[in-house]
């Protein structure tokens, strides 16, 4: 599987494209269209997925205009973070702006311990609500893409619609047990760079 990270200079989500066996999965599509479309095509490679951490605007920026260009490709986020997507409250575009913004429907819903394969790899659904309650993380083998559960320093900010610290603990001890048992793992954030998952973890909690 080959990675790419690209972070758009005004938000700075991270979209993360990942290519396995000419098969390509987005990882929150917060950069333009033709950006993604780019890299693909360049690769050779077909977009078989649109995935989504969770429903925040800046996680999707790019979401509406990658969807008319390949509208046979579904759009998956877990089941407790689809209504967020097309209202501008919970999603916290009319938050920042102060302007509705809708970013459409998805196609399938997820809840923990979904697969989703592409070429020879395959992605499982950690849910790790918190930061909201379908936040989730993407784990293949040793790399886990966690969103805004956890970033470069810190966890996701629970006070937007939906974000519950209590949920958020509870999520974090049990992604901090399960990196003190594979303390290999490697993770991509939604903001910020990759790091060690124990290290972040214990950044966090020595914090």
């Amino acid at each position: 599987m080959t990675l790419t990270k690209i972070t758009p200079s005004i938000i700075g989500a991270n979209c993360y494209i990942l290519i396995s066996e000419k098969q390509a999965v987005i990882i929150d599509p917060s950069i333009s269209d033709e950006q993604i479309a780019k890299i693909c095509e360049n690769a050779g490679a077909e977009i078989v997925a649109i995935l989504l951490t969770h429903a925040h605007f800046d996680h999707m920026l790019g979401l509406e205009r990658l969807k008319a260009r390949f509208p046979d490709v579904p759009v998956m986020i877990h089941a407790n973070d689809a209504e967020l997507m097309s209202d501008g409250e919970k999603n916290a575009y009319t938050v920042f702006f102060n302007k509705p913004r809708s970013f459409g429907q998805p196609d399938k819903l997820l809840v923990g311990g979904d697969v989703v394969r592409f070429g020879s790899d395959r992605l499982t659904v950690i849910h790790t609500p918190g930061h909201t309650k379908g936040s989730v993380c993407y784990r293949s083998g040793n790399i886990l893409f966690s969103g805004d559960t956890i970033m470069t320093n810190s966890y996701g900010r629970c006070d937007l619609y939906s974000g519950d610290t209590r949920k958020m603990n509870e999520s974090l001890n049990s992604l901090y047990s399960f990196a003190v048992k594979n303390p290999g793992v490697v993770i991509y954030p939604g903001h910020g760079e990759k790091n060690l998952l124990i290290d972040a973890l214990s950044e966090i909690f020595d914090s």
